[in-house]
């Protein structure tokens, strides 16, 4: 593959996503919580200055508002508000709105760049073109693209967390860590740390397999310190400030806030905190909720689509098949450390889902899981061709694999964009 045909495959893949994106954007109408988003980037774009505890004491803002703190997971969309209200012909109505939006196209671009490097590094075999379809399939979750269509913090969040897998991945491989990885590692966590606490899972899986290595590596007892101090002192200074300005706020002791959590749902609104008590039938409901929250990691947005029946029972097939696929040696398909990091995504997306299942009293949106689950979809697509490999001998597995996943995603995305178009 030349590096040109290699540039024009991954700007074809920039502009399938981002036309998705954009038309999402410009037909969608605000989601539930959208209004909470919009005032924290409307405040920055008029202020640049930090949201004061008096702006989120009581009320439906505040019940959404407890990640909202932090600017970061808005900065991509303070520049384009701030062009809207300022250029009269963009200002309000379906067009302002649409403006504000294409800072999700922002990160778009980032998170399609970070799903790269991991494809890179878990599949050297593949070619520059198999490299690029994988990582377009893996960003076709219809959950993702709607979540670069509207002003939101779970963007960066996934982001932040495609990242980590980078860079634990980049940590694995190395043959001799330096002060420049401990530094990745540190700016990873500390954007991690700005982000929903669901990417906080896989933040900890960074700093585990970063400790590991620097501890087994036998660098000596002032490097390894030196690695370890610099990973864990630069999330504190990025983060901390926001962190400690959220927990003074907020002065219940809570970690994980959501607003239909059992134990929020009353302190959030009139200041009442209540104990509730692990019953079997709180269990029995997480346990009922367990399809439902399946169904929702694809696609299940409100005026977008409901994915159910015999399709969803095509990605679980496809998914187990792919999990499977990464438990299979003697492939050239994953690199040294990237079957690991595939199965760590994948472990990933199980913890965050057990935790956030007894953390919500309703279902658990998909979109929290994308943190992991954009790299463990990364894995379950090579693990598929690892199948594909196996079963049939075709000479390019990779590319049959990711342009099945591709083809089926967008094929999702088309019909989600047809409802909404015609609602």
């Amino acid at each position: 593959m030349t590096r040109r045909g290699s540039g024009r495959s991954i700007w074809l893949g920039v502009a399938v996503l981002v036309a998705i994106s954009l038309a999402l954007a410009w037909l969608l109408d605000y989601a539930a919580d959208v209004s909470s988003h919009l005032t924290v980037v409307r405040h920055y774009a008029r202020t640049w200055r930090w949201m004061t505890p008096e702006q989120w004491e009581l009320g439906p803002e505040r019940g959404h508002g407890y990640h909202l703190f932090s600017p970061v997971p808005y900065a991509p969309y303070v520049p384009f508000e701030f062009l809207q209200q300022h250029v009269g012909w963009l200002h309000g109505g379906e067009r302002g709105r649409f403006v504000v939006r294409l800072g999700g196209v922002a990160i778009l671009v980032a998170q399609l760049a970070a799903t790269i490097a991991i494809v890179r590094r878990m599949c050297p075999a593949c070619s520059r073109s198999e490299g690029v379809l994988v990582a377009v399939a893996s960003n076709l979750v219809p959950q993702l693209r709607y979540l670069h269509a509207y002003p939101n913090a779970d963007a960066v969040t996934i982001l932040a967390g495609t990242l980590a897998f980078a860079v634990a991945l980049r940590v694995l491989q190395r043959s001799a860590l330096t002060l420049r990885d401990a530094i990745l590692v540190g700016g990873t966590l500390g954007l991690a740390a700005h982000g929903r606490y669901t990417v906080f899972v896989v933040a900890g899986l960074l700093l585990t397999l970063f400790v590991g290595r620097v501890v087994l590596g036998r660098l000596g007892p002032r490097t390894t310190y030196r690695f370890v101090g610099t990973a864990v002192a630069i999330p504190l200074l990025v983060a901390a400030p926001m962190h400690l300005h959220v927990y003074n706020e907020l002065d219940n002791g809570h970690l994980l806030a959501t607003v239909d959590n059992e134990q929020l749902a009353l302190s959030t609104f009139e200041g009442d905190v209540r104990d509730v008590s692990m019953t079997a039938e709180f269990v029995r409901s997480r346990v009922r909720l367990v399809p439902t929250v399946w169904q929702s990691t694809w696609l299940s947005f409100e005026d977008y689509a409901e994915l159910r029946g015999a399709w969803l029972g095509v990605l679980l097939g496809g998914v187990l098949a792919g999990v499977v696929g990464c438990f299979v040696r003697r492939s050239t398909i994953f690199a040294r450390h990237g079957r690991v990091i595939a199965i760590c995504a994948v472990a990933a997306v199980g913890i965050t889902w057990a935790v956030g299942m007894f953390q919500r009293v309703s279902l658990l949106p998909g979109r929290f899981l994308l943190a992991a689950g954009v790299t463990a979809l990364t894995g379950v697509i090579l693990g598929n061709a690892v199948l594909v490999e196996r079963l049939t001998g075709v000479r390019r597995p990779v590319l049959v694999s990711a342009t099945a996943w591709a083809v089926f995603l967008a094929g999702l995305n088309v019909w989600g964009i047809a409802r909404v178009a015609a609602a």
